[in-house]
């Protein structure tokens, strides 16, 4: 079944007992009722699917979890709520209350149901039929389909239908929106926004042909424009050092020759200073080699002389020893 009920034993679908079911007190009594009508290989499958429950409804008195097993449907109680309450899976129910939520559980229909032939039976004057009116419920019929064939799309497109003189023609479904298109992409949705824009793009094809027939006074005039820019790049360099002082390309020009005149004299200074520094060495050597020789040639003046008198003097002693 859709379920995955094991009912390949049981005799009949829908399965209908006889009333002596609604009379089982006893849970192996219950147990031997479903072993005879072949509906114990489901209550076996149940207790096979007996585990413990994912994520934290085991920390909160549901631990285990099980699929469901038959339901036992019953018109009078006669003891048979305790004969299968203790049955894994078996749920009980009688025929005036039922739920819902025990026929299709989680929304999924082919529960297998064990019907009681009283429950059975009192189920047409519960909910009548779609003519007759229900005993239980005053004025209650079963609703019904106003249609035996529900595919509708074949019955429009018969040929009785489509044949038929008095159709009228098929209307074409208005438009709910436009699509929205980009108008810089789109020129045709540009044109109509903008009706300027087919003389713009006229205007931009004509500049581009011109520019292509023109390319070497373009290239000029690009090359001037660059160098200009180089040049408007140093005056604003020399801005920023001179504190703005500098204004156009002559006082630039004005401003590096003066430096350039400053750098030069600064140069000749110091080469000035540096040459009258080596000369006024060079004249002190040159005193003090002439003071030198001087005194050198003083000495050497005076040193003959002493020693004639000296001879002389030797000369008087020997004359007085005589």
């Amino acid at each position: 079944m859709a379920r995955g009920h094991r009912i390949e034993q049981v005799p009949e679908i829908p399965l209908v007992v006889p009333d002596k079911m609604e009379g089982v007190e006893k849970t192996k009594e219950a147990v031997a009722f479903l072993k005879s009508i072949g509906a114990y290989d489901d209550v076996e499958r149940v207790k096979d699917s007996r585990k413990i429950r994912p994520g934290k409804g085991k920390l909160r008195n549901r631990r285990h979890v099980m699929k469901r097993g038959p339901l036992v449907i019953y018109a009078n109680d006669e003891g048979c709520t305790k004969g299968f309450r203790n049955i894994s899976g078996v749920e009980v129910a009688s025929v005036d209350t039922l739920n819902l939520l025990q026929l299709a559980p989680g929304g999924h229909l082919g529960r297998f149901i064990i019907w009681s032939e009283a429950a059975f039976n009192k189920l047409s004057d519960i909910w009548g039929s779609t003519k007759r009116e229900s005993t239980a419920k005053k004025g209650y019929k079963l609703p019904y389909t106003c249609i035996t064939n529900s595919d509708i799309g074949r019955i429009i497109n018969s040929a009785e239908i489509q044949g038929h003189k008095s159709l009228n023609p098929a209307k074409a479904a208005p438009r709910t929106h436009l699509k929205k298109r980009n108008p810089l992409r789109n020129k045709a949705v540009m044109d109509s926004l903008n009706p300027y824009a087919v003389e713009m793009r006229k205007t931009e094809q004509m500049r581009q042909q011109a520019a292509k027939n023109d390319r070497k006074g373009i290239l000029a005039k690009r090359r001037a424009a660059q160098k200009a820019n180089r040049i408007q790049r140093k005056v604003n360099y020399a801005k920023i050092h001179t504190d703005y002082t500098v204004l156009t390309k002559s006082d630039l020009d004005q401003k590096i020759a003066s430096d350039a005149a400053e750098r030069k004299r600064l140069i000749e200074e110091e080469a000035a200073r540096k040459l009258a520094e080596e000369e006024a060495e060079r004249k002190m050597l040159a005193d003090k080699e002439a003071s030198k020789k001087a005194k050198t040639a003083a000495a050497e003046s005076k040193a003959p002389v002493e020693e004639d008198d000296e001879d002389d003097d030797d000369d008087d002693d020997d004359d007085d020893d005589e």
